[in-house]
C-alpha cells in the first residue's frame, strides 16, 4: 500500500511540479530534523506525557451496522 507520509519534503516539491531540481543531495542545517512517515495508529504513534496510558478501543459496546 502506497505511504504518502513516506516521501520527504524535498522529493514531494518535486514531485508536485514546485521545483525543477531533482533533490539528488539534500541540504540540511544542523536543527533539522530526519524525514520521519506518519506514526499515527501505530505503535511507535505520539502519546503527551499527562497520558498515563493508552485508550483501546471499547470492546463489545459497538455492533456493528450489516446491510439486511
Amino acid at each position: 500500500m502506497a505511504e504518502p507520509t513516506k516521501i520527504p519534503p524535498l522529493w514531494h516539491a518535486w514531485m508536485h511540479y514546485t521545483t525543477d531540481q531533482l533533490p539528488l543531495i539534500e541540504d540540511k542545517y544542523d536543527w533539522q530534523k530526519g524525514h520521519l512517515p506518519n506514526r499515527t495508529g501505530t505503535s511507535l504513534a505520539y502519546i503527551p506525557p499527562d497520558v498515563e496510558e493508552r485508550v483501546e478501543p471499547s470492546r463489545g459496546l459497538y455492533k456493528a451496522w450489516h446491510p439486511k
